[in-house]
């Protein structure tokens, strides 16, 4: 879900000419992988919150040099009223979150170098 969402995201942003899942022997200019390191709910006596971590990279396709960028984001974010739905909708305003500030970093890293 969350590849599909970042998937979205990136489109929606215009960022490449085209956004896909990586497919091995398909032709690209960089890819972006991640790990999820926390994608939790919290509750608390006065309200429920989301806590959401994610390591994201970006580099080249051949993998022989490092990574242009490679950061861990982490975003914690109110649930409102703890329904199934503002639970979900925190989710994605903490994802949304953090792939702002990933494409901020990614704009900046890759200012200038090309890729």
């Amino acid at each position: 879900l969350v590849q599909a969402h970042i998937i979205d995201y990136l489109r929606a942003a215009g960022v490449a000419d085209k956004v896909t899942r990586y497919e091995p022997g398909t032709p690209v200019k960089g890819l972006i992988a991640g790990t999820i390191e926390r994608f939790e709910r919290l509750s608390g006596d006065r309200h429920d919150q989301v806590a959401v971590t994610l390591e994201l990279r970006y580099g080249g396709p051949d993998h022989l040099q490092p990574p242009t960028l490679i950061k861990t984001y982490a975003v914690t974010v109110p649930a409102g009223g703890g329904t199934m739905e503002s639970v979900a909708a925190a989710f994605g305003t903490a994802l949304n979150r953090i792939y702002d500030d990933f494409l901020h970093d990614l704009i900046s890293a890759t200012r200038g170098s090309g890729s």
